[in-house]
């Protein structure tokens, strides 16, 4: 736009200035009006500032949106079905999207997925139920767990009405074939709580629904005010390498990609979103990703039956793996065991990009940033740390010890996660081995972990971090505001309490 005359790009900037307020799509015509009139045959694609909204079948004109604008029609759609929404006061609904999202939130009115009337916006269709015969129903009981037993079998893989009406025929269900079976089957699935709906056209045995991600109490490892002489042998690494740094107090974007920017594109009814999220120590141990408010309008419209977490189709980029993420509607998260296999493996920093369009979600890592590693770098897990305290706490700190005195260059994490789990011999969970190098006297630079110089100094250092696992959350928060005396009280009575759960644990086995 930088050849176009002077009136030209003052008229475009009249038309988007007027625009920035409206609630609603527009057409070429009602953007361009003035500018057609004065002779201009001006595109309105060649305006960045404009984008497509929407393209309908038949003699309607397509609609557009300023770019900075974002159609919130999935959004509206998915409350009215979900029943969270009646339909009225648009421009209203549409103000608390703006202030849930921080963006400008409009409504395409020509999308064919709505009615109005009235001013009440009401979904334009609505699956179709049928009644269940009572023969029939006795009839797909009585094959329930044939049907079961089969798709465990084959991999217990999400399935759509028509692969659950096929396996039915295979098992012997004579009407199988008919035109209308799967309406019958949709159902019957709807009333078997043995399955659970996890998406418009997804189902799912209900014992393989996986549960939303719970939180986890993460704790700052303390700051070491004294080094150690390094002892002599292989593998040992100076200890003013491993000073810990302190968290900054606010993170700079030298990656230089904004986190909280949500691009929306796509049209109203295949809208496509793109966000940046930096991996926290969190993300990597639990296998989640939060999903900001202005990129909720990815969510797929619920379907009757479904509960709180549906399953989506995803790809990872770098290897261009296929698998299954879950979404959780209520805590807006993304997660599942296919996601934890692959961020484990990343490191705090890590910087991953969410690209989700109407048929799958694509995760690519598209760089990494050196001062939120570093911000991470001295936080714990609790319940890793308290998990150790049967024993194997030691067990792998000896363990760790070894690896890393025969390995003068030093591991990294992954490298030492691998290491680990062959000479165990099952599998250590990552976020245990982040917790062990943390407390347990191990040395990190560059990216890379050494031995303790001093392993009974390390062996101390552990005992004490799983010490503090017994103390209360509430008492351990307020430890650094009370006299270290009293304290020191609380650290006893958590071990005469621990004490007490053992021998208790120990009288009841004697007794059996």
């Amino acid at each position: 736009m930088n050849d176009i005359p002077d009136e030209l790009r003052q008229m475009l900037d009249e038309a988007v200035g007027r625009l920035e307020t409206t609630r609603r799509t527009f057409t070429e015509r009602e953007a361009l009006a003035a500018v057609w009139q004065t002779g201009y045959n001006f595109p309105i694609q060649s305006d960045a500032r404009f984008a497509l909204a929407y393209t309908p079948v038949g003699k309607q004109h397509r609609h557009w949106r300023l770019a900075s604008h974002t159609v919130a029609n999935n959004r509206l759609l998915n409350e009215l079905l979900a029943g969270t929404w009646d339909g009225r006061e648009l421009e209203k609904k549409l103000e608390e999207l703006d202030a849930e999202g921080q963006q400008h939130s409009v409504y395409c009115p020509i999308d064919p997925r709505f009615d109005e009337h009235n001013d009440i916006l009401e979904p334009a269709e609505r699956e179709r139920m049928i009644a269940l015969p009572s023969g029939l129903q006795s009839t797909l009981d009585g094959l329930g767990a044939a049907l079961l037993a089969h798709w465990h079998a084959v991999g217990a893989e999400p399935w759509t009405v028509r692969q659950v009406t096929e396996t039915l025929g295979q098992l012997g269900w004579a009407e199988a074939g008919q035109p209308n079976s799967w309406l019958y089957i949709r159902a019957w699935l709807l009333s078997w709580t043995q399955v659970a709906r996890v998406g418009q056209d997804y189902w799912l045995p209900a014992d393989l629904v996986q549960q939303a991600v719970e939180q986890t109490r993460l704790q700052v490892a303390p700051i070491r005010s004294s080094v150690e002489e390094p002892q002599a042998g292989s593998g040992v690494l100076s200890a003013e390498a491993s000073v810990d740094t302190p968290p900054s107090a606010k993170r700079g974007s030298t990656h230089g990609i904004r986190e909280d920017e949500v691009i929306s594109t796509g049209e109203a009814i295949a809208p496509r979103y793109t966000w940046t999220v930096c991996l926290r120590t969190s993300n990597l141990m639990k296998g989640f990703l939060h999903v900001p408010a202005a990129a909720r309008g990815a969510y797929p419209p619920p379907a009757p039956g479904e509960g709180e977490r549906v399953i989506l189709p995803a790809m990872w980029f770098e290897d261009g793996m296929r698998f299954w993420l879950w979404l959780d509607r209520s805590k807006d998260q993304l997660y599942g065991t296919d996601l934890l296999r692959k961020l484990e493996w990343l490191s705090a920093g890590t910087l991953l990009r969410i690209e989700w369009a109407p048929d799958i979600i694509v995760i690519r890592k598209v760089g990494h940033d050196e001062e939120v590693e570093r911000e991470e770098a001295r936080l714990a897990d609790l319940e890793a740390l308290a998990e150790l305290r049967g024993g194997l706490g030691e067990s792998y700190r000896q363990s760790l010890q070894a690896l890393l005195a025969a390995a003068p260059n030093g591991m990294t994490l992954t490298e030492i996660v691998a290491a680990l789990r062959e000479r165990q011999g099952h599998n250590v969970h990552r976020g245990t081995v982040r917790a062990l190098l943390y407390n347990g006297g191990f040395l990190q630079k560059d990216h890379c972990w050494f031995a303790a110089t001093n392993s009974e100094e390390g062996a101390r250092r552990l005992r004490a971090a799983l010490l503090e696992t017994l103390v209360a959350d509430e008492q351990r928060e307020a430890g650094q505001a009370i006299p270290r005396g009293e304290y020191v009280r609380i650290r006893v009575e958590a071990i005469r309490g621990r004490l007490s759960e053992i021998i208790h644990i120990l009288r009841g086995a004697s007794e059996k």
